[in-house]
């Protein structure tokens, strides 16, 4: 078996390693380039019987040097590394151009097209755009005549102006003109040389993003007219951003098919810390396992899965210490966390029926957490804790149950044998009754995985009169609990029930909770309550997989659709568009069978949602005398007098056509006068960690630098929020133009 990595190498296109006087030659029908990856080949393969692989592969567009190393592993032979090797991907006539990583409609923007030529004479070149759709040509032509002098290139200035919200393609194609006069008296080449390239650029409406969700699982037998009916208003605020709605209706009949679809991109929030990776990593083999018991499971969702489980997998490693625990930011942190590396036990044990994982990490994490038990059978919560709810539940409790409970619980995933430790563990949960609904169902579900089931049924039984039921939806609120908390609580209770052995009806009030608090991408509010309530879900789903489904829905009002949900495509999730926004959809459902409907609204708005929780700042200031360099500036505190929240994460949305300087970025963590954790670069976003923020304002800053020039320049969102209660936020913006200190308002105040 061969490991082979092919990744990119910049190359200097000025030192190309061909001749100057090679002839340039062309198609008569220039082919568009448009696959431009970061990272070329990375797959695993068999080699032959006698140690040989072979492959063809196309190259890519892009204009660069592959470097490319295999590792290979054989049973007789044992591991083996190659050295590398290289391949440049070169033209002697091509393009390129450079494009903001994302505009803001009525933004006007240079796209500054570089054309190289290695031919022997002088080049006549006309470039070209191809007829512009979302964005048009400012004070100019579609077309530009430059001259190419041989082994050289020359640029040519085009203005655009994002004019249309969603994504467009930009492409520009440059050939030899037919008219040499732009090149004087210069003796030309005769040969035809032609090149092109299409990108995509994203127009972002102005304002403030709002995203709303209306989600319920419906059975239409449970109904005395055997219809299931209920109505969505689509309502938008007076003011919202012109154009800047869309909706969309997505019906499925399996609670598991949102998570299917979206592996990739179950939670919106960064996902940069040791705990929060994992949300990337455990629905995996979440899918992976639902699908293979139920037989659906095919290649391109394996597959998808296997290379997102292998990537987490590593990532989580780089957050391990060298005793074997793993702690929210690895060996940064003083200390592993008790509850981290249980976390990564259970995870790691049940993903390694599908990925090769070290039996020494499990092992070593298994005897890190058993040397801490304490001599009264509970488990301590060692670690720092980022977050009263970095552990979900488990940060808003003070006894050691909690704690006790999850590790028990993890150790029995793991299949761990050692009775003694099991047995002083289930002694110390017997001597600590449960505080809030949440920690009395993780202790059940703990003690029902131990096989004291009585215990576990006497704990559901006491629960009961606690129960919140409305609209068939069962849920259990905790003393200042978050969403996300209330879900692991509903996740716990259902994951209780399918282990006592307890039938789908006891479950599905609890499921119908959950599905209500569904994000359309298949996730929650923040990572525990999405693995945890996937767990649920899947363990759910198997039950009621065999019933079977057959439903027609119909939704009338801004949208006119009729959907079928069938045995053979009730994994598949429907969308469709909406097509009148605001409007109201009346949704009716008749067959046998349960679904799951999800109503999402998306739309900008002209001001930032009001806040009590955090205040945020965010400014501009040059960084030099002439102001060409700049610094971005901010400022944080908490509200709520005497109180601090946990972890919390600020995302600055990066004006258009400005970058951090990296350098910055590093500076901002390893200065001791800082309070960031990290400080990472991603879609377009500065994302920064605070371990804590409390009513002390904290200050951070890091430089920019201006890859593409931009003209009109629209203001850019700067956000902060805790990151395990996403419902506790604040919004602002900033602009080159309006840009005031970050401090002047962020002085502590007293919240409602």
């Amino acid at each position: 078996m061969a490991l082979a990595s092919v990744a990119r190498r910049p190359a200097s296109p000025n030192k190309p390693d061909v001749a100057a006087k090679t002839k340039v030659t062309t198609k008569s029908v220039v082919e568009v380039r448009q696959d431009f990856p970061e990272t070329w080949l990375f797959n695993i393969e068999m080699t032959g019987a006698d140690g040989e692989f072979l492959k063809k592969e196309t190259l890519p567009h892009t204009i660069t040097e592959w470097v490319g190393s295999a590792a290979c592993v054989s049973p007789e032979d044992g591991f083996g590394m190659s050295d590398t090797s290289s391949i440049k991907g070169f033209q002697l006539f091509f393009i390129s151009y450079t494009l903001p990583a994302t505009a803001v409609r009525g933004e006007e923007f240079y796209v500054v097209v570089s054309v190289f030529s290695y031919a022997d004479k002088a080049l006549p070149v006309t470039v070209s755009l191809e007829e512009p759709q979302g964005y048009e040509v400012v004070n100019g032509s579609i077309n530009g005549d430059i001259c190419v002098k041989p082994g050289t290139s020359e640029n040519l200035r085009i203005k655009l102006k994002a004019t249309t919200v969603g994504k467009i393609n930009i492409t520009v194609s440059a050939a030899t003109a037919k008219d040499a006069s732009v090149c004087g008296g210069s003796e030309v080449a005769s040969s035809l040389a032609k090149d092109a390239i299409r990108q995509s650029l994203v127009v972002e409406a102005e304002g403030f993003p709002v995203d709303t969700v209306q989600s319920i699982l419906f059975c239409p037998t449970d109904s005395e007219k055997q219809t299931f009916e209920v109505s969505h208003k689509l309502d938008l605020p007076n003011d919202m951003v012109n154009d800047s709605a869309r909706a969309y209706v997505d019906v499925t009949g399996n609670v598991m098919g949102p998570a299917i679809r979206n592996l990739d991109r179950l939670v919106t929030l960064p996902t940069g810390c040791g705990e929060q990776n994992l949300v990337k990593f455990t629905p995996n083999y979440l899918v992976l396992d639902y699908l293979s018991d139920i037989g659906k499971l095919t290649d391109t969702i394996k597959n998808k899965a296997i290379r997102n489980l292998n990537k987490g997998y590593q990532r989580q490693l780089t957050y391990r210490h060298q005793d074997g625990s793993f702690s929210a930011f690895g060996e940064t942190d003083k200390t592993g966390s008790m509850f981290l590396t249980a976390f990564v036990l259970r995870s790691f044990h049940e993903a390694k029926r599908h990925i090769a994982i070290d039996a020494n990490i499990i092992r070593a994490a298994q005897d890190w957490i058993v040397s801490k038990q304490q001599d009264n059978g509970c488990f301590p919560d060692i670690g720092h804790i980022i977050s009263s709810g970095i552990q979900g539940g488990l940060g808003k409790e003070k006894s050691p149950t909690a704690i006790t409970a999850y590790v028990l619980a993890s150790l029995l995933i793991a299949q761990y044998e050692n009775e003694t430790v099991i047995d002083a563990a289930k002694n110390c949960l017997s001597e600590h009754a449960g505080s809030s609904p949440y920690e009395t169902f993780l202790v059940a579900y703990a003690e029902a995985l131990a096989g004291n089931k009585d215990a576990a049924k006497k704990r559901l039984a006491d629960m009961k009169p606690f129960a919140i039921t409305k609209d068939g939806a069962e849920s259990y609120l905790n003393p200042n609990g978050t969403k996300a908390v209330n879900v692991e609580t509903a996740s716990y209770a259902i994951l209780t029930n399918v282990k006592l052995g307890n039938g789908p009806t006891d479950a599905l009030p609890l499921v119908r909770y959950l599905t209500q608090n569904m994000k359309p991408s298949g996730g929650f509010y923040s990572t525990q309550d999405t693995c945890v309530g996937l767990e649920a879900l899947s363990h759910f789903a198997k039950l009621v997989y065999k019933d079977p489904v057959d439903i027609e829905v119909s939704v009338k009002g801004g949208l006119e659709q009729k959907v079928e949900i069938s045995q053979d495509n009730k994994l598949l999730v429907q969308r469709n568009k909406v097509a009148e926004v605001p409007s109201v959809l009346d949704i009716e459902a008749t067959g046998s069978g349960c679904g799951l409907i999800q109503t999402s609204l998306r739309y900008n708005t002209k001001t930032a949602p009001e806040t009590n929780k955090f205040h945020i700042g965010v400014a501009v200031e040059c960084a030099s005398g002439d102001c060409k360099k700049k610094r971005i500036v901010g400022a944080v505190n908490y509200l709520p007098i005497g109180k601090k929240a946990g972890m919390s994460v600020v995302q600055v949305k990066m004006l258009t056509g400005i970058v951090p300087v990296k350098e910055s970025l590093t500076e901002l963590t390893s200065n001791s006068n800082n309070k960031v954790i990290r400080a990472d670069y991603e879609n377009n976003e500065v994302v920064l960690y605070f371990p804590e923020v409390s009513n002390a304002v904290e200050s951070f800053k890091f430089e920019v630098e201006e890859v593409v020039e931009v003209e009109n320049a629209q203001p850019a969102t700067a956000k902060i929020f805790d990151y395990y209660a996403p419902e506790n936020s604040a919004t602002t913006s900033y602009s080159f133009e309006k840009s005031q200190p970050p401090t002047s308002t962020a002085s502590t105040t007293e919240a409602s």
